[in-house]
Protein backbone atom coordinates (compact mmCIF):
# COMPACT_ATOMS: atom_id res chain seq x y z
CA UNK A 1 0.00 0.00 0.00
CA UNK A 2 0.98 3.43 -0.94
CA UNK A 3 0.75 6.24 1.56
CA UNK A 4 -0.48 9.13 0.53
CA UNK A 5 2.31 12.44 1.57
CA UNK A 6 -0.39 14.98 2.87
CA UNK A 7 1.15 18.56 3.30
CA UNK A 8 2.31 19.38 6.83
CA UNK A 9 1.48 22.88 6.50
CA UNK A 10 -2.38 24.12 7.27
CA UNK A 11 -3.72 27.46 8.63
CA UNK A 12 -5.89 27.56 11.87
CA UNK A 13 -7.81 30.28 11.84
CA UNK A 14 -7.44 32.09 15.55
CA UNK A 15 -9.84 34.88 14.93
CA UNK A 16 -12.41 32.96 16.65
CA UNK A 17 -9.95 31.54 19.99
CA UNK A 18 -9.17 35.76 20.16
CA UNK A 19 -12.83 36.68 20.22
CA UNK A 20 -13.50 34.07 23.15
CA UNK A 21 -10.55 35.13 25.19
CA UNK A 22 -11.20 38.96 24.72
CA UNK A 23 -14.75 37.52 26.23
CA UNK A 24 -13.48 35.43 29.07
CA UNK A 25 -11.33 38.09 29.83
CA UNK A 26 -14.04 41.16 30.75
CA UNK A 27 -15.84 38.62 32.24
CA UNK A 28 -12.82 38.03 34.81
CA UNK A 29 -12.77 42.13 34.68
CA UNK A 30 -16.54 42.59 35.76
CA UNK A 31 -16.85 39.54 38.05
CA UNK A 32 -13.98 40.56 40.12
CA UNK A 33 -15.09 43.67 40.90
CA UNK A 34 -18.50 42.14 42.40
CA UNK A 35 -16.62 39.83 44.74
CA UNK A 36 -15.12 42.60 45.83
CA UNK A 37 -18.03 44.91 46.59
CA UNK A 38 -20.26 41.35 48.37
CA UNK A 39 -16.96 40.78 50.61
CA UNK A 40 -17.66 41.43 54.97
CA UNK A 41 -15.13 41.88 56.68
CA UNK A 42 -15.43 39.56 60.12
CA UNK A 43 -13.05 38.38 62.86
CA UNK A 44 -13.05 35.23 65.06
CA UNK A 45 -14.80 35.64 67.89
CA UNK A 46 -13.20 32.87 70.18
CA UNK A 47 -10.73 30.47 69.59
CA UNK A 48 -7.07 30.90 68.71
CA UNK A 49 -5.84 34.30 69.95
CA UNK A 50 -1.82 35.61 69.58
CA UNK A 51 0.09 35.52 72.83
CA UNK A 52 -0.48 39.65 73.11
CA UNK A 53 -4.34 38.47 72.90
CA UNK A 54 -3.79 36.45 75.45
CA UNK A 55 -1.98 37.93 78.22
CA UNK A 56 -4.49 40.87 77.89
CA UNK A 57 -8.36 39.27 78.34
CA UNK A 58 -10.94 41.78 78.26
CA UNK A 59 -14.06 41.62 79.83
CA UNK A 60 -16.87 40.08 78.25
CA UNK A 61 -20.75 39.50 79.41
CA UNK A 62 -21.88 35.91 78.26
CA UNK A 63 -25.37 35.86 77.47
CA UNK A 64 -26.36 31.78 77.72
CA UNK A 65 -29.77 30.65 76.53
CA UNK A 66 -30.91 27.30 78.49
CA UNK A 67 -33.25 24.63 76.91
CA UNK A 68 -36.62 26.01 79.37
CA UNK A 69 -35.99 29.38 77.53
CA UNK A 70 -34.45 31.22 80.57
CA UNK A 71 -31.58 33.45 79.91
CA UNK A 72 -28.15 33.51 82.31
CA UNK A 73 -26.16 36.84 82.04
CA UNK A 74 -22.46 36.69 83.21
CA UNK A 75 -19.48 38.93 83.05
CA UNK A 76 -16.22 37.37 82.61
CA UNK A 77 -12.78 38.70 83.00
CA UNK A 78 -13.91 41.38 85.20
CA UNK A 79 -11.74 42.18 88.74
CA UNK A 80 -14.98 42.29 91.00
CA UNK A 81 -16.25 39.51 91.83
CA UNK A 82 -19.74 40.56 92.63
CA UNK A 83 -20.06 41.56 89.03
CA UNK A 84 -19.16 37.79 87.89
CA UNK A 85 -21.73 36.27 89.13
CA UNK A 86 -24.91 34.72 87.02
CA UNK A 87 -28.05 36.75 86.72
CA UNK A 88 -30.75 34.37 85.15
CA UNK A 89 -33.81 35.72 83.14
CA UNK A 90 -36.93 33.66 83.27
CA UNK A 91 -37.98 32.93 79.58
CA UNK A 92 -38.38 36.46 77.45
CA UNK A 93 -41.26 38.10 77.19
CA UNK A 94 -42.58 41.59 76.22
CA UNK A 95 -42.03 43.27 79.44
CA UNK A 96 -38.91 41.31 80.58
CA UNK A 97 -37.29 42.64 77.63
CA UNK A 98 -37.47 45.86 79.18
CA UNK A 99 -35.98 44.48 82.27
CA UNK A 100 -33.03 42.77 80.22
CA UNK A 101 -32.50 46.05 78.67
CA UNK A 102 -32.33 48.01 81.97
CA UNK A 103 -30.07 45.53 83.52
CA UNK A 104 -27.57 45.56 80.32
CA UNK A 105 -27.65 49.40 80.36
CA UNK A 106 -27.02 49.40 84.55
CA UNK A 107 -24.28 46.98 83.37
CA UNK A 108 -22.43 48.94 81.07
CA UNK A 109 -22.74 52.09 82.92
CA UNK A 110 -20.59 50.60 86.14
CA UNK A 111 -18.28 48.65 83.16
CA UNK A 112 -18.38 51.14 80.23
CA UNK A 113 -14.98 49.38 79.18
CA UNK A 114 -16.48 46.22 78.41
CA UNK A 115 -17.66 46.07 74.80
CA UNK A 116 -17.83 42.37 73.70
CA UNK A 117 -20.98 40.53 74.75
CA UNK A 118 -21.36 36.59 73.28
CA UNK A 119 -24.27 35.02 73.05
CA UNK A 120 -24.78 30.77 73.49
CA UNK A 121 -28.11 29.62 72.04
CA UNK A 122 -29.44 26.74 72.75
CA UNK A 123 -30.58 24.26 69.90
CA UNK A 124 -34.07 24.61 70.69
CA UNK A 125 -33.66 28.87 71.08
CA UNK A 126 -36.47 30.82 68.95
CA UNK A 127 -35.04 32.99 66.45
CA UNK A 128 -36.96 35.96 67.67
CA UNK A 129 -35.52 35.46 70.72
CA UNK A 130 -31.64 35.68 69.75
CA UNK A 131 -32.54 38.66 67.52
CA UNK A 132 -34.28 40.22 70.29
CA UNK A 133 -31.47 39.22 72.75
CA UNK A 134 -28.88 40.82 70.29
CA UNK A 135 -30.65 44.09 69.31
CA UNK A 136 -31.18 45.06 73.27
CA UNK A 137 -27.20 44.40 73.08
CA UNK A 138 -26.94 46.40 70.52
CA UNK A 139 -29.20 49.22 72.28
CA UNK A 140 -27.14 49.13 75.59
CA UNK A 141 -23.71 49.67 73.16
CA UNK A 142 -21.86 46.21 73.19
CA UNK A 143 -19.94 47.29 69.90
CA UNK A 144 -18.59 43.85 69.61
CA UNK A 145 -21.40 41.03 69.49
CA UNK A 146 -21.14 37.21 68.42
CA UNK A 147 -22.86 33.99 68.68
CA UNK A 148 -21.57 30.83 69.35
CA UNK A 149 -22.12 27.94 67.45
CA UNK A 150 -24.31 25.14 68.49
Amino acid sequence: MKTQNKDVNFEINLLPVISLLAVCISFLLLTTVWIHIGTLDVKQALGEATEQEKAEEHPALWVTFEQSGDLILQMKNVKDKSLAKAVRFAKPQSDQWKTLENYTASLRDRLPEVKMALVFPDRKTPYNSLIKTLDVLKKSEFSDLGIAPL
